[in-house]
C-alpha cells in the first residue's frame, strides 16, 4: 500500500523531491507500486476469511465492528483535518461545509483524502456479512450472487467500488467456510509446495501482464498462498514485525497519505533513496498508529468509566 502511494504516480511526488532509485531507474519501484494496489484484494480476502471463521455471528457483533471502524476514523479526522486546514490543503479548505465534513467522515465522499475511498465499501461488506452467513451452507449461490453484483453498473464511485471489490471479500469468506476441507488438499512435501508456489507465481505474473490489478480479484487465493508459504520460511523477527504492522493496518491506511500527499511530502521524500523514503513513511505512519491507538484506548476506557459510574449512582 505504501509503495503504491509513494512511487507509481509522478504527479503526486513533490516537485522538489530528488529520488535515487534502487537500480538507477524507477522501473522496480513502479512495478512494485502497481502490485501494491493488490493490498485491497488481500485485505478483503483475509477479512472475509476471518469473519467466516468467527464463532460470533450475531448482528451486534458486526455492528460493534462498524462502530469501531468509525470511532477510529472519527479520531483521525478530528486530528488530521485541522492540520490540513492549518497547512491550507486546498482539497480540504475548499469544501468545509457541513455536508462535506459529515460525508467524508462516513465515507460517502473521499474528496478530503482520496485514499479513504475504501471506507464505506468496507463498512458495507461488514454490514452484509450476516446475509452471507445465512448462505454459508450454499456457497455456490453466494459465489454466483457475488459475480452478478460484481458486474452491476453503478453511477456513484463509492457504490461502484463496493460492487467491484466485494468479490475478494466473498471469495475469502467462502475459503474460510471450507478451511478444513481445503487444508486436506494442501501439499506437505517441500517439492510439491515449491511446485504449487511456482505455478501460482506464473499465473499471477500472467494475470498482471494480461489484466489490470483491479481485474485480478479471482487470483487472490493464489497470492494468499504465496504469502503463506513465504511466511513459513521467514525469520521469527520478520514475522513479528509483519504481525505488528497488521494490527495497526487500519490506522496506517487512514493516516499515511496525509503525510505523503497533504502536508509532509517534502519530509517523507527527504531521504532521497527510495528504500529510505518507504521506511520513512512506514515509521512515521506506524508511530502515528501507536500514538493514536493509545489515545483511542484511553478515550474509550474513560468513556466506559464515566458510564459505569453514572449507572452505579442509580
Amino acid at each position: 500500500m505504501l509503495i503504491h502511494h509513494l512511487f507509481p504516480f509522478a504527479d503526486r511526488i513533490p516537485q522538489s523531491a530528488e529520488i535515487i532509485w534502487l537500480f538507477g531507474n524507477n522501473s522496480l519501484e513502479t512495478h512494485l507500486g502497481l502490485w501494491g494496489k493488490y493490498c485491497v484484494a488481500i485485505f478483503l480476502f483475509i477479512s472475509g476469511y476471518g469473519y467466516a471463521l468467527s464463532k460470533r455471528r450475531d448482528k451486534g457483533y458486526y455492528l460493534d465492528k462498524i462502530i469501531k471502524i468509525y470511532r477510529t476514523t472519527l479520531l483521525i479526522f478530528v486530528i488530521y483535518i485541522p492540520l490540513d486546514i492549518y497547512f491550507n490543503v486546498d482539497r480540504v479548505v475548499s469544501a468545509l461545509d457541513i455536508k462535506h465534513i459529515l460525508f467524508n467522515i462516513l465515507g460517502f465522499y473521499s474528496n478530503y483524502n482520496g485514499e479513504w475511498w475504501f471506507l464505506f465499501p468496507y463498512v458495507l461488506m461488514v454490514a452484509v456479512t450476516p446475509l452471507m452467513n445465512a448462505l454459508r451452507n450454499n456457497a455456490l449461490i453466494l459465489f454466483i450472487l457475488s459475480i452478478i453484483i460484481h458486474n452491476l453498473p453503478a453511477s456513484q464511485y463509492i457504490i461502484g467500488a463496493f460492487l467491484w471489490w466485494q468479490t475478494a471479500y466473498v471469495i475469502g469468506f467462502i475459503c474460510g467456510i471450507y478451511q478444513q476441507k481445503l487444508a486436506i488438499y494442501q501439499p506437505n512435501k517441500i517439492i510439491y509446495k515449491l511446485g504449487l508456489f511456482m505455478l501460482s507465481l506464473i499465473v499471477l505474473i500472467w494475470g498482471y501482464n494480461t489484466f489490470n490489478i483491479e481485474e485480478m480479484l479471482f487470483f487472490t487465493p493464489l497470492f494468499i498462498y504465496i504469502l503463506k508459504l513465504t511466511s513459513e520460511i521467514m525469520p521469527k523477527f520478520i514475522k513479528i514485525v509483519f504481525v505488528e504492522l497488521g494490527r495497526k493496518c487500519q490506522i496506517i491506511w487512514l493516516v499515511h497519505s496525509f503525510y505523503c500527499y497533504h502536508f509532509a511530502g517534502n519530509f517523507i521524500y527527504s531521504p532521497k533513496y527510495s528504500v529510505l523514503i518507504l521506511l520513512n513513511l512506514l515509521v512515521v505512519s506506524y508511530v502515528s498508529a501507536v500514538v493514536l491507538g493509545f489515545i483511542e484506548k484511553n478515550l474509550v476506557s474513560g468513556y466506559h468509566k464515566i458510564i459505569n459510574k453514572r449507572l452505579s449512582l442509580h
